[in-house]
């Protein structure tokens, strides 16, 4: 069971399937030639979580790192390149796993890469 749940591992984050808004269990059995039932089983038991959590778990860590990249891209972009086709599911996983709102994270990562000090007006700015 572990050997099947190291390929679910090592195919997410290899291949990314995730990124399709349209994943299921039943195309990553498939691709590891296994059921549905036993994929899901293996996952419940090795991480204490189902499916569709591992599948948010992932989208969400890509998600929060496409926003450090970009820290001005907009929360419906971030949602979509993630994989989620719904901002309303976007929001409720982002939450569940960051515990935080996505704004609120996003406003956290722009105020961390703003100077931290402004030029003084006194001293002007010079090219």
């Amino acid at each position: 069971m572990t050997k099947l749940y190291s390929k679910v591992l090592g195919l997410m984050e290899e291949k990314r399937p995730w990124l399709d808004g349209d994943f299921c269990v039943g195309q990553l059995a498939k691709r590891l030639f296994c059921s549905r039932s036993v994929l899901s089983k293996t996952i419940n038991i090795c991480s204490g979580h189902n499916f569709r959590w591992l599948v948010n778990y992932y989208r969400i860590i890509y998600a929060a790192a496409l926003m450090k990249k970009d820290p001005y891209m907009k929360i419906e972009e971030v949602a979509k390149l993630s994989g989620f086709n719904t901002l309303p599911t976007f929001n409720s996983a982002f939450k569940l796993m960051m515990k935080e709102r996505p704004s609120e994270y996003m406003a956290r990562v722009r105020e961390a890469t703003l100077p931290r000090r402004l030029p003084s007006m006194s001293r002007g700015l010079r090219p």
